[in-house]
């Protein structure tokens, strides 16, 4: 993130930790590297020597990615601009790590949702003023939406923006609060 917006290097926050201890009790700081394989070299030594999977997630790390890649119904008006001075950036980079780990596909529930395994999860990402602390735009991407046996999981992604003076979301029209005087809220119960 630092190349493509080197103002938000030292502005994004979350919980997970960049350091971990691999099978031979060392501490690795993960870092991406300037090419897939100073990346590699990093991930070879925190996954204990799996090159495998050291390589594919280097190459994913370093995969060129374009908007047009998500699967997003509507995308942000380009003329939005952000003081990127003024923003802090928090990364929740597997909400649900535990349904993630055990990759565990479970069925709709009688509610008509799925309430555990892969569906349930996300990458989320919230923008913030880093002087009030207030919200102003958040992205949530559900990599395991749906199965395709032939193609695999596809994903989906919403985002949401609010500069105090207008909001703007990619919510699908039937619950979309784009039109003036609609409001729409949502509650979680933790």
């Amino acid at each position: 993130m630092s190349v493509s917006f080197p103002e938000l290097e030292w502005n994004v926050y979350g919980e997970e930790n960049d350091t971990i201890q691999n099978n031979k009790g060392q501490d690795v700081t993960i870092q991406v590297g300037e090419t897939v394989e100073e990346t590699l070299q990093c991930l070879t030594k925190a996954l204990g020597d799996d090159l495998d999977s050291a390589k594919s997630l280097a190459e994913a790390a370093h995969k060129e990615f374009e908007s047009k890649d998500l699967n997003v119904d509507c995308y942000p008006p380009e003329e939005e601009n952000l003081d990127l001075e003024k923003i802090g950036i928090w990364i929740d980079p597997i909400d649900s790590t535990n349904e993630y780990i055990n990759g565990n596909v479970d069925t709709i529930n009688e509610y008509g949702f799925h309430s555990s395994g892969l569906h349930c999860v996300t990458v989320n990402i919230g923008l913030f003023d880093k002087y009030s602390g207030k919200p102003i735009a958040g992205v949530i991407n559900q990599p395991f939406f749906e199965f395709d046996a032939v193609n695999g999981w596809n994903g989906r992604c919403y985002w949401a923006y609010c500069d105090g003076q207008k909001s703007l979301n990619s919510l699908p029209e039937f619950i979309s609060c784009n039109q003036v005087k609609k409001k729409l809220q949502l509650v979680i119960h933790l």
